[in-house]
């Protein structure tokens, strides 16, 4: 990880009077948008898949925060993202009374994320077998609100596009030293560097460190 003031030097000369503070936060800003946008920062993890256990925790990185579960597979097979409603919609067409049904247990054949800042995912059906290492779930983090380091990936293969997303959302700030007129090149630049981190992605850095943790299901 790249402590946020390594890109000071990309950032404050075309900002002459810019406060630490802020640039700290327009480069944590830039960042964040550069990841939600692309899905650049991605990770591999494998974990245990636990019998009668629907619910999967994952435990970002430090200064990170999930973005989006990507994939996921149960015992080598890929499992199909799917909404809560089409679970719920699934056990209606089983016969079976929302909120006092049962849901259905065996095979995982969907994955699902119950609402859209929940910190992991779910299976369904809910697993009947317990599999060591079964689960192959591929995720995106974007760094956190609070985050004082970003990925080396970010510095390494992009510091100059955080850089000018960054100095865009300086530039746009009315009243001050730096506002300036050239705000909009430096956003275009930062657009386009989006663009190609989109395409680039599946080459971005993907390791196992992270941990998935299991709750059980109520």
């Amino acid at each position: 990880m790249t402590l946020i003031e390594t890109w000071f030097p990309y950032v404050l000369p075309s900002v002459p009077g810019c406060s630490d503070l802020l640039a700290i936060q327009a480069i944590r800003s830039a960042a964040i948008k550069f990841c939600t946008k692309s899905d650049l920062i991605q990770r591999v993890i494998t974990a245990d898949c636990t019998s009668g256990v629907e619910d999967y925790v994952i435990t970002p990185p430090t200064d990170m925060t999930l973005q989006r579960v990507l994939s996921v597979s149960w015992s080598g097979n890929v499992l199909i993202p799917a909404s809560p409603d089409l679970i719920v919609q699934d056990v209606v067409l089983r016969g079976i009374a929302v909120g006092t049904g049962t849901p259905a247990t065996g095979n995982p054949t969907w994955f699902f994320q119950k609402t859209p800042t929940d910190p992991g995912f779910s299976l369904y059906p809910i697993p009947n077998a317990t599999l060591t290492l079964g689960l192959t779930v591929k995720v995106s983090f974007t760094p956190s609100n609070a985050a004082a380091t970003l990925d080396d990936n970010l510095y390494v293969n992009w510091v100059e596009d955080i850089a000018n997303g960054a100095i865009a959302l300086l530039m746009l700030m009315p009243g001050q030293q730096f506002t300036s007129a050239m705000a909009p090149a430096y956003a275009k630049s930062f657009g386009t560097s989006i663009t190609r981190a989109k395409r680039q992605k599946n080459s971005g850095t993907l390791t196992n460190q992270p941990r998935v943790l299991a709750r059980r299901f109520a």
